[in-house]
């Protein structure tokens, strides 16, 4: 296809060409000679990009004899901006092109220069076949409804963060009355006194104002992208073109999605400041330091997640809280079934060493002999073995930075329910992107959903024993059933429904979802039968690894780094091993003699590392290269059963084998 438009050439490359050359431009180099613009398909390191056209005509004169054309490989280009809905017919992205279609993989619509920047190899329908389905009433009704209810939710939330400013303002005037009454009752000698902790409150007010304000400013910037939203779904629906009204819910869709978590995210950091005046027992020390007297101390869950006393600009936090504490021990708890999968042996020697860079010798790929279904879109489950050999230490912080981490110890919440027919034991939990906590009750067989408060929301029953839990998106967790051999997909929220299930030739425990591939791995089976198999949502397997034997005994925990390049495993007894998930290979094993068991696991937003142990009953953190560090000590009780950690409100959960509650270790 020809244009006489100009093209402009991306910052980004969009292809390679011969030798892996990056091309940012993909347009025929022959045809812009003659002021047309044509789509490229091949590449000669001599002549530059061609279409199929001008590539025919390659090497038919002497000056091109020798010459040879390569069909260029795409890049595909991902999206770096957020949804909106400027237009109805038009593609956000590229707002001169008409919408032509929908990509079944990744979920988003498209015209014909996103499906040349990022959807040249997806599977594609057109609006015409994906609207066939539109319904005004009903449809237009739920839309609606979503605009309407996130928009209203918006405003409270920014009328709230208001109020919290008065709220903070005027407890600050409160705090300076009282302030200036204690200052006459000791007349010039609190006067410098005053100055200092009034200084103290002005920077933490300031602050924390800050804070607020830009939460304002979100709401109010989104306010305008949901007024033209509601503006163009009326226009959509009005006109009563199907095509126009299915293309409408879609863009409404991505747009709900992408700024409810942000909606939700200031709808939880509920900020509640209050000012206390704290007065030093030592009268003494108001001869000797007159700034001795008293400090401030502020209360804050926004800008301290610690009741902090402040003077002279140094905090100090409250020491940490030290305990001791046991994980049930059973090694013969989980179930497998003797299913078999063909693996092509290999010749390897010895165990592998603490944290070391691995080279792959052998490497055989072969499609597993079980009864999954066949793939309709053609990929291929693979499964690989590798023959890893002795090495040099990775170098690069495999665990994350090395820093100075420290907890404190903040409180206990009940979540035994009077539906609870046993002693509740957690091996399971999970945080959603909106704050809330997902809970996973072996004993009791059921899942349960807590506010950002810790308080129960609602509850389902299920049918067998569950042992582990990972978030997969939105609102939809993963949950593992190893006597069962299958993991539930369960949609949470007032209304819980179990969305769909994937079944497994072996046991499976731990589970940890890949948002990028849009994988669920599953740590599957022990002993010589122990590997790791991924699926996608829909129940298909993409990938087995399987690790040379002695590496994976009991695998019964799995986590995922933030950016999914990493999978560490918890093996219950043979430690902590790390795998490439986009090579299979084994990259590290960190053991450490002074732990016997290895349990729960889970990574903060920095890409440590934190597991929690039994025999000692503590939870370890895994930073830089192989530091390991104990990060606390439980005390003596119930051992430990799962963990998680939180981004929101910086803590980790902690729960325990058989006990009424649950344990909130903060971050200093």
């Amino acid at each position: 296809m020809m244009e006489k438009t100009e093209h402009k050439t991306p910052s980004q490359p969009r292809a390679t060409g011969m030798d892996g050359v990056e091309l940012f431009n993909t347009s025929c180099s022959m045809c812009r000679k003659k002021k047309t613009l044509t789509e490229g398909e091949y590449h000669c390191k001599f002549c530059g990009v061609m279409c199929e056209n001008c590539s025919a005509k390659h090497q038919k004169t002497p000056k091109q004899t020798g010459h040879w054309a390569q069909q260029i490989k795409r890049i595909r280009q991902e999206l770096t901006t957020n949804p909106t809905f400027n237009s109805i017919k038009k593609c956000e992205i590229h707002p001169s092109r008409h919408i032509k279609g929908y990509c079944l993989d990744h979920g988003e619509l498209y015209c014909n220069d996103c499906v040349r920047d990022r959807h040249f190899d997806c599977p594609l329908e057109s609006v015409e076949v994906m609207s066939q389905d539109v319904s005004r009433e009903t449809h237009m009704i739920d839309a609606r409804n979503e605009l309407v209810d996130l928009k209203r939710r918006s405003k409270i939330a920014s009328k709230a963060k208001n109020e919290e400013i008065a709220h903070m303002q005027k407890q600050s005037e409160k705090f300076e009355v009282h302030l200036r009454k204690l200052r006459d009752k000791l007349n010039v000698i609190f006067d410098d006194m005053v100055k200092s902790v009034l200084q103290d409150r002005d920077v933490f007010v300031k602050a924390e104002e800050k804070l607020i304000t830009k939460n304002i400013s979100e709401c109010s910037d989104l306010a305008t992208v949901l007024e033209t939203a509601s503006t163009n779904l009326d226009s959509a629906f009005r006109s009563g073109s199907k095509p126009e009204m299915w293309i409408s819910l879609k863009k409404l869709e991505r747009v709900v999605t992408h700024y409810d978590e942000m909606v939700t995210k200031i709808e939880n950091e509920k900020s509640k400041v209050a000012f206390e005046f704290v007065s030093n027992s030592h009268l003494q020390g108001l001869l000797e330091d007159p700034e001795n007297i008293g400090k401030l101390k502020i209360t804050s869950s926004r800008l301290y997640g610690n009741e902090l006393t402040v003077n002279d600009n140094k905090i100090e936090v409250k020491p940490t809280r030290k305990s001791k504490a046991t994980l049930p021990g059973t090694k013969t708890g989980i179930q497998q079934d003797p299913w078999k999968i063909q693996r092509v042996d290999t010749k390897a020697n010895g165990m592998l060493p603490k944290i070391t860079a691995l080279s792959t010798n052998e490497v055989s790929m072969n499609t597993p002999t079980t009864n999954f279904r066949a793939n309709s879109r053609n990929r291929v489950a693979t499964s690989s073995r590798h023959d890893y050999g002795g090495g040099d230490k990775i170098s690069g912080p495999v665990f994350g930075p090395i820093k100075n981490v420290k907890v404190t110890y903040i409180g206990r919440k009940e979540i035994f329910y009077p539906s609870d027919t046993e002693l509740t034991c957690v091996t399971g939990s999970t945080f959603l992107p909106n704050g809330r906590l997902v809970l996973i009750d072996n004993h009791n067989k059921n899942l349960k959903l807590l506010s950002g408060e810790f308080e129960l929301l609602s509850s389902i029953v299920l049918e067998e024993r569950p042992w582990n839990i990972t978030h997969c998106y939105k609102s939809v967790v993963a949950v593992s059933f190893p006597y069962d051999n299958s993991v539930d997909l369960i949609a949470t929220g007032q209304d819980m429904q179990i969305e769909g299930k994937i079944k497994t030739d072996r046991s499976c425990q731990g589970l940890a979802y890949h948002k990028t591939e849009k994988w669920l791995y599953i740590a599957c089976g022990k002993g010589t039968d122990a590997q790791i198999q991924a699926y996608s949502l829909e129940g298909y397997l993409r990938k087995v690894i399987i690790a040379k034997p002695g590496v994976l005994i009991e695998p019964l925990y799995m986590t995922m780094s933030d950016d999914c390049t990493k999978l560490f495993i918890s093996d219950v007894d043979n430690g902590i091993i790390g795998f490439n998930t986009k090579s299979g290979d084994l990259i590290s094993q960190y053991k450490d003699h002074r732990i016997k068991r290895y349990w729960d696991l889970t990574v903060d937003s920095d890409g440590r590392l934190y597991v929690v142990t039994t025999e000692p009953d503590s939870i370890f953190v895994l930073m830089g290269e192989h530091n390991g560090q104990l990060l606390t000590e439980f005390r003596a009780g119930n051992k430990p059963c799962s963990l998680s950690y939180s981004p929101i409100i910086k803590s980790l959960i902690v729960t325990r084998w058989k006990v009424e509650d649950l344990e909130v270790l903060r971050f200093v």
